[in-house]
């Protein structure tokens, strides 16, 4: 609830496994497109074996056959509202296929396997216009990129940064980790 309930506009939520990142994401982005009329949210994915693998698509669609007048388009792995909005799963393979749209929201799912360069050069840049907001979520995966960010995060405005391991975990028993 603390990442879905924060204020900051770039959200760095760096957690073990089953912590809701995905949820708290899918969420987010539906929450914003039922809000703001005609607005595009992107869910970005490393690689189509990670969105394959991600249960993002199936919980989006499950939730959004709740709302009438959805649209499901499967074969483009996007949801069209009944105002206009869209929300789209995308894979960061080819970047350049990201580009275009205006967006007023991202979740980067593991995005510690994502290039910076799509991150810093196609995804930020498209939030501009609209002034959008990020959502990076994962598991841990070193110092990298995103580990940079969540540094940052700690004393930038409009920022903020989550962390907890599978050990914190309420629902996962400790004998299993």
């Amino acid at each position: 609830m603390a990442v879905a309930n924060s204020p900051a506009r770039f959200i760095v939520c760096v957690c073990g496994r089953r912590w809701g990142k995905t949820v708290t994401g899918i969420h987010r982005c539906i929450k914003g497109a039922l809000e703001s009329p005609g607005t595009i949210y992107f869910w970005v994915g490393p690689n189509y074996g990670v969105i394959t693998n991600s249960r993002a698509w199936p919980m989006l669609k499950q939730l959004v056959s709740q709302i009438p007048g959805c649209e499901v388009r499967e074969s483009d792995r996007m949801v069209i509202f009944p105002n206009g909005s869209e929300f789209w799963i995308k894979s960061a393979d080819n970047p350049d296929s990201l580009r275009g749209p205006k967006l007023s929201g991202v979740v980067l799912d593991e995005s510690s396997q994502i290039r910076e360069e799509t991150w810093t050069q196609v995804l930020r840049p498209a939030l501009m216009d609209l002034q959008g907001w990020a959502l990076f979520i994962g598991t841990p995966k070193g110092k990298n990129w995103v580990y940079q960010l969540y540094q940052k995060a700690e004393n930038t405005p409009g920022w903020a940064r989550f962390k907890a391991t599978t050990y914190d975990n309420p629902y996962i028993s400790i004998a299993e980790i």
